[in-house]
């Protein structure tokens, strides 16, 4: 089995009436993931507890298949497991935060899963990678 685990880590601000806001994302691939499945991922994290909380993964889920399809390259026949164990949002969003901050959030969840898995994707597929281990 091939793993590779990234932690990333973004701090943004979208205007001086909003407060800054941290993304906190660690990602686990594996290769070989589970027989028949091409794509399996998983959500290891504590519960968010945000009423935004389905539609924040969603978009975690939909950035992990973004990732995996910037390599451009097929998966491997054994398919790969992505294991999400972290993500932190500092604040979290509020039960009445409005549109324009929840999409922030959203989009920015689903950019930090696409680079990271895009990165590890990239890295495990690399020929030298797969024969040091």
């Amino acid at each position: 089995m091939i793993v590779a685990e990234q932690a990333t880590r973004s701090r943004y601000w979208h205007a001086d009436s909003l407060p800054s806001r941290e993304i906190r994302l660690t990602a686990r691939l594996e290769v070989p993931g589970e027989d028949g499945v091409d794509v399996t991922t998983s959500l290891l994290f504590k519960p968010l507890a945000s009423p935004w909380d389905e539609q924040i993964d969603r978009h975690l889920y939909d950035g992990v298949h973004a990732g995996l399809a910037t390599a451009g390259t097929p998966l491997p026949v054994g398919g790969i497991r992505v294991l999400v164990t972290e993500l932190q949002i500092t604040p979290i969003l509020a039960a009445d935060a409005n549109e324009d901050e929840v999409r922030s959030v959203v989009e920015m969840v689903h950019a930090l899963a696409a680079a990271t898995v895009g990165t590890l994707w990239t890295g495990l597929r690399h020929p030298t990678l797969a024969v040091a281990r």
